[in-house]
């Protein structure tokens, strides 16, 4: 049950995340890389207590991540604050499709396995199906998952599955705790130092500082780093004691619901074709139960 609850919270503090920057409309560059910076010294102590992993491995993983965050997390928070928080979160969810077939290309052998049971090759092609032809329909149907917004979204969406492999990949390379806290105080660190050279290369050193300085930006990205600080970790104490952490994954696809929610008490215009977004989310749940089902090993 923690598992359960942990990740509901993680999905949850996810959406805020995007809420966040949908409400206080800072540069992306800017807002990623106060909350890499801020999240990494929430996490520094730690260290005090905490052993250095020392695979090299996990250090190299460490760097490709921070090189992929820093653009991934400038596009999000970017698109939060140009399409909304509503239009990020849906099309975010396709990661989960995209990160299929990246892991098919790391686990050759699991997709041998699938070509073996026909049953489950069917309900994980049947299921992808059904998330690429509900998103049209939802594109279609007046709502704001625009062409323009799955342009600008969908080399990150496609990079965010890249980014899943490279995470567990870092996270069975140490120590779980060593993991999480190097990953947080590295990683989430070189992510927002890259994204704020990047804001200062554009808008000088002065600039920075005096955008620092004001009160919108200061409380929005004051904002953000603790919401992502605790969506950090109630998705790593999830993962940590879910049986599966796919069952993880699959809670995270409420992070749309918890967005619409929002806009519509609040009464922010985000126009989507509900059942169109239900089914999107049941055909990624779907994909998520098919791929995770034990398979006997190929005949080969």
């Amino acid at each position: 049950m923690i598992w359960f609850i942990f990740g509901m919270m993680f999905a949850f503090f996810n959406s805020v995340t995007m809420l966040v920057n949908q409400k206080f409309q800072i540069n992306g560059h800017l807002i990623s890389g106060v909350r890499g910076v801020g999240v990494a010294a929430l996490f520094l102590p730690a260290t005090f207590f905490l052993t250095p992993p020392k695979s090299p491995l996990f250090w190299g993983l460490i760097v490709l991540q921070g090189m992929m965050s820093s653009f991934f997390n400038a596009r999000l928070y970017s698109s939060s604050a140009k399409f909304g928080a509503g239009a990020t979160s849906r099309i975010s969810a396709l990661a989960v499709v995209f990160g299929l077939g990246a892991w098919w290309i790391v686990d050759y052998q699991r997709l041998v396995e699938l070509w073996d049971s026909p049953p489950v090759f069917a309900g994980i092609l049947v299921s992808l199906a059904v998330v690429v032809v509900s998103f049209f329909f939802m594109s279609q149907s007046k709502s704001s998952a625009s062409m323009a917004e799955m342009k600008y979204m969908l080399p990150a969406v496609v990079l965010l599955a890249f980014m899943m492999i490279v995470r567990k990949e870092i996270m069975e390379s140490s120590a779980f705790l060593s993991a999480i806290v190097y990953y947080c105080v590295l990683s989430i660190a070189m992510s927002g130092a890259w994204n704020l050279i990047y804001y200062a290369r554009e808008n000088t050193l002065k600039g920075l500082v005096s955008q620092l300085k004001t009160r919108r930006i200061a409380i929005g990205c004051i904002s953000m780093v603790f919401a992502s600080a605790v969506t950090i970790i109630c998705g790593n104490i999830g993962v940590f004691y879910a049986p599966n952490p796919a069952y993880v994954n699959a809670l995270t696809l409420t992070s749309p619901i918890f967005v619409m929610i929002f806009n519509k008490t609040t009464g922010v215009k985000d126009p989507v074709s509900i059942p169109a977004m239900v089914i999107m989310l049941l055909g990624i749940a779907a994909l998520l139960y098919f791929s995770e089902i034990p398979l006997p090993h190929p005949n080969i």
